[in-house]
C-alpha cells in the first residue's frame, strides 16, 4: 500500500508491482513477435513455466502467484497483434495443466536449492 509519504513499499507490494511488470513485458514480448505461430509457442512455453510455479507452490498457493501469471498473460493477450486472443489463453492454459501434468508425474523434476 501507499503509506503515509506516498512512497510504494517493495516488501508490501511486491505483487503488485510484479504483476505489473509481468503484464508489461508480457505486452511487449508480443508486440515484438510478427508471427501468430511464435505467439502461439511463446505463450505456451510460458503456460508450462506457469504449470512448474503452480506445481512448485501447490501446498501453500497463494492468490498471489496466480496474479502474477495472470498479470502476464493479460499483458501478452493486449498486445499480440498476429494470433487469436481465445487461442493464447487457451494454449497458456494448456500449457500451464501440461507443465503442472509433467512434474506431478516425475516427468520433469527440479532441485531445490
Amino acid at each position: 500500500m501507499i503509506s503515509k509519504k506516498g512512497a510504494v513499499s517493495l516488501w508490501e507490494d511486491w505483487v503488485e508491482i510484479l504483476a505489473f511488470l509481468l503484464l508489461v513485458a508480457g505486452f511487449l514480448i508480443s508486440t515484438l513477435v510478427t508471427s501468430a505461430l511464435i505467439s502461439y509457442l511463446i505463450v505456451f512455453c510460458g503456460g508450462l513455466m506457469g504449470g512448474r510455479l503452480l506445481f512448485r507452490y501447490k501446498h501453500h498457493l497463494k492468490f498471489t502467484w496466480i496474479l502474477v501469471l495472470v498479470g502476464f498473460i493479460v499483458g501478452f493477450a493486449i498486445g499480440a497483434a498476429y494470433g487469436d486472443t481465445k487461442i493464447i489463453i487457451l494454449l497458456f492454459i494448456v500449457g500451464n495443466a501440461i507443465g503442472y501434468y509433467l512434474h506431478d508425474q516425475g516427468y520433469i523434476s527440479t532441485t531445490e536449492y
